[in-house]
């Protein structure tokens, strides 16, 4: 019914427009028509007006003439005067109506010959009965010449009249025809009119249905994005609420395996750190699952090197492959590029997942990632990836293979999958993450022979920066008192989060300060100048996005590191977090992250002997090397304000090198000694090809202008 009433309407209003066009169209040209006739009628009437009044005049001149004639008065030859002046306008007229028509011309052209003689033999008259009386001129009127001049004019522009007439009857015919068109057309029009005025009403009337009807689908629309806010707010509570114990969880039970000694009380500490990382991992698929679907969760493509992430994935089940006794074998192609614009952390979760099942289900042979490269025709700036996860497990059978990407859903082969663990939730989250990466995966599996899931990305853009390293082990050791010996803040909320980063930091050189809030976290900072803050994002009075603005408003800390940790899942939170802050982990953070996150902003103890503010060699040597110093420092400033933020921003090599070179210059011609030394370790740092190496140098480059600029004032 719907489906009629939609194509009813459509036809109803094409049909009622093209009656009212039509409608248009006739009575355009009916009184296009009517108005041609009427002009044509109003011409011939003129035109007959034109010759009647000829004739009278030269009536009235032949009238007036006999008089004078007659009776010798002047005053019977005013009609007379008058007409010879009339006359003449009365022919240019008639010409002027029938310029067109080259035979009435010619036939009034004969006409006017005949008046001119006409009036001519009546001035003859009148000249003679002026000069020698009234016998002379009734002789020359009794030649009978003027009566026949006379006749002949009568005849032929009565004949003119009575054409005209003939004429102007037709034209008053037609006229009166096309009168009656447009009174038919009138009545027609307004029939449409009032036909279309009910299709009006009938579309105004649905019209209104409609537009109450968007009006409750955007009520609707308002509800469920209202729902969409609330989800989000929900997730991003639950996360922030579940990540914050089971960071604490994770974190002291590490601590705690550091400490214990006795192997049974050591197996009962990792029976709890992977109980508690397998409910991490739960928890992480529940919220990424919940973020796909509600289309809350985004790339963040980067260079990647495809190399290292199946070197992470690698190291990742190397000791489960060991243990298990299955063979772990990675292919990579010769002609995957060494940097690939991809989001390398999702597909980490993808492989970590699928490599992850490949494990769970095989228990003897190997498990094997492979991933090849095929070059997109005619663009060599994008290649296709193929990823392949193989395995010798159990298999899928046939007529399950649909149900593999199902959330909630484990599928069972012939061995049933009774004593493995899952929730089935992750081949589900691998779809839609292929999916939003804008890949395809497919799954191939026979009973009892093992499975093939390949993935396919098409158009995957090469990078021309070089990806950063993501290999590591969560295990390599993470001594703090690697690093220089600093003064670090803690601000977070959470008691047992400030209990675990006092154990972690627990016996080294480090001077660890708290903060319960971002107001207190703002006041500690402008009391003690830490060297660096590990800022939760969410906490009362101020959170930790305002606590940074009030910190960066002082130009004594802009160049402060700060690092976000947080347990928030939300999209835009997160990404806020990691463009604002100087560093971002995320919670629950191992030893070994938070070991790489300060690994980038506190120097090692061994790279700061003998560059110490006190050591003589950083000290201009005379008055006039101080002045260089001084003058240099004003070159570098500008340094600081132009070029390193552009470096910062392409973090080119070959850019980075090309200043290092300068400042070396620089170095050179004002002997500064400190310059010379950091722009040595910049270049250094821009040959081993180390993207966070090259960042942390690029950072120091204020603070050694700082140092000089304060070892040359006087």
């Amino acid at each position: 019914m719907r489906e009629s009433r939609l194509t009813y309407k459509p036809m109803l209003v094409v049909f009622t427009g093209l009656m009212a066009v039509t409608a248009m169209v006739l009575n355009g040209a009916t009184w296009s028509r009517t108005k041609v006739s009427i002009d044509e009628l109003v011409e011939a009437q003129k035109v007959r007006d034109l010759w009647v009044s000829l004739l009278s005049t030269l009536t009235d001149a032949e009238t007036g003439q006999r008089g004078f004639i007659i009776t010798g008065d002047p005053a019977y030859l005013a009609p007379f005067m008058s007409a010879n002046h009339r006359i003449g306008q009365d022919l240019s007229a008639l010409k002027d109506s029938v310029r067109k028509s080259p035979a009435d011309l010619a036939e009034i052209e004969a006409i006017e010959v005949t008046v001119v003689s006409r009036f001519d033999s009546l001035k003859r008259v009148q000249v003679v009965r002026e000069r020698e009386g009234f016998e002379a001129a009734r002789a020359i009127v009794a030649t009978g010449e003027g009566k026949r001049l006379m006749d002949d004019l009568r005849t032929a522009v009565g004949a003119q009249i009575q054409r005209r007439q003939t004429v102007l009857l037709e034209k008053s015919a037609r006229m009166t025809r096309d009168l009656r068109w447009g009174y038919i057309c009138a009545v027609g029009a307004g029939l449409v009119a009032l036909g279309s005025g009910m299709v009006a009403f009938l579309l105004l009337r649905d019209a209104l249905k409609h537009a109450r009807r968007e009006q409750r689908l955007a009520e609707e629309k308002r509800r469920a994005e209202s729902a969409d806010r609330e989800k989000s707010a929900f997730l991003a509570t639950m996360s922030h609420e579940i990540r914050t114990p089971m960071n604490a969880i994770l974190g002291f039970a590490e601590l705690l395996r550091d400490r214990v000694t006795e192997e049974r009380e050591r197996k009962y500490i990792d029976s709890i750190l992977a109980g508690g990382r397998s409910l991490l991992q739960l928890i992480n698929d529940i919220l990424d699952l919940s973020k796909i679907e509600a289309g809350m969760l985004q790339l963040n493509p980067e260079p990647t090197d495809l190399r290292a992430t199946a070197q992470f994935v690698g190291q990742l089940f190397h000791q489960l492959a060991a243990e298990r006794g299955i063979e772990f074998r990675t292919e990579i192609d010769d002609v995957i590029p060494r940097s690939l614009f991809f989001d390398h952390l999702r597909l980490r979760q993808i492989l970590i997942n699928v490599v992850g099942n490949s494990f769970k289900f095989t228990g003897q042979g190997h498990v094997t990632l492979r991933i090849r490269g095929e070059p997109e025709k005619g663009d060599l700036s994008r290649i296709h990836i193929i990823v392949e996860v193989e395995d010798t497990g159990r298999g899928i059978p046939a007529d399950r293979l649909d149900s593999v990407f199902r959330p909630f859903v484990q599928v069972e082969g012939s061995g049933k999958a009774a004593g493995v663990p899952g929730t089935g939730l992750g081949l589900s989250i691998v779809q839609r993450l292929t999916r939003l990466m804008e890949g395809t995966v497919t799954v191939q599996s026979e009973e009892g022979r093992g499975s093939l899931f390949r993935f396919d990305f098409p158009g995957v853009e090469v990078s021309s920066r070089l990806a950063e390293s993501i290999t590591g082990d969560e295990d390599e050791a993470s001594d703090f008192n690697d690093f220089r010996a600093s003064t670090i803040l803690v601000a977070d909320d959470n008691a047992m989060n400030l209990e675990l980063l006092s154990g972690i930091f627990e016996g080294t050189h480090h001077r660890i300060l708290f903060a319960p809030d971002g107001e207190s976290a703002v006041e500690t900072v402008m009391r003690e100048s830490p060297d660096l803050v590990l800022m939760d994002v969410r906490m009362p009075k101020k959170d930790g996005l305002e606590a940074l603005a009030e910190i960066r408003g002082d130009a004594r800390f802009r160049l402060l590191p700060v690092i976000a940790a947080t347990a928030s899942s939300l999209g835009s939170e997160d990404a806020q977090a990691r463009r604002k802050f100087d560093g971002y982990l995320r919670k629950p953070f191992s030893r070994s992250q938070l070991y790489a996150q300060i690994a980038q902003f506190i120097p090692l103890a061994k790279e700061e002997e003998g560059e110490g503010g006190a050591n003589p060699d950083d000290l201009p040597a005379s008055s006039g090397q101080a002045e260089q110093w001084h003058r240099l420092s004003g070159v570098l400033g500008e340094a600081v304000t132009d070029d390193l933020p552009e470096l910062l921003r392409s973090m080119s090599v070959a850019e980075i090198e090309r200043f290092a070179r300068r400042l070396r210059s620089l170095a050179r011609e004002s002997s500064c000694e400190p310059l010379a030394r950091y722009a040595e370790s910049l270049e250094s740092d821009a040959a081993s090809f180390s993207p966070d190496q090259m960042e942390n140098s690029l950072m120091r480059f204020p603070g050694v202008v700082e140092a000089i600029r304060s070892a040359s004032a006087p």
